[in-house]
């Protein structure tokens, strides 16, 4: 899922699947489970995974690509295409804010390309811009 949630603008060809190996990208996964806020939750249909929403705080010397703030885990979403746009993006989110708050998270953070359609499914939810770059929106949400 972490491929999946690597975004393409259609039209463009497909990134190598190669690329989660890439240091920037495995990051977000790579001993997943290690760290005090790694949080994921999984979708399922029919007892097979059609989406995923994960969570981890990076540090100062780590960033991820959305990175505020050490104490404010970033999260990504991954959802198979036939299955978007039936409100599992926003279970997905609702569900992970309820976790993070549990263990006393304030604030989530995100970074979507601008040309994605997933940045409505997060400014619905409550998600705002917090600063852009190379046609990157960091956006968080105060839970």
């Amino acid at each position: 899922m972490l491929y999946e949630a690597i975004f393409v603008e259609k039209g463009k060809p497909k990134l190598p699947r190669l690329i989660i190996k890439d240091p920037s990208i495995a990051k977000y996964t790579q001993g997943f489970g290690t760290l005090d806020l790694d949080i994921g939750i999984v979708a399922l249909y029919e007892n097979k995974p059609i989406g995923v929403i994960w969570g981890r705080a990076f540090s100062i010397d780590n960033k991820g690509y959305g990175f505020i703030h050490e104490d404010i885990p970033e999260i990504r979403m991954a959802i198979q295409s036939e299955f978007r746009n039936k409100g599992i993006g926003t279970e997905l989110l609702c569900r992970i804010e309820v976790a993070y708050r549990k263990l006393g998270v304030t604030a989530l953070s995100l970074s979507v390309d601008k040309k994605n359609p997933a940045k409505r499914l997060y400014q619905r939810n409550g998600y705002l811009n917090y600063s852009e770059k190379d046609g990157a929106i960091t956006m968080k949400k105060n839970i």
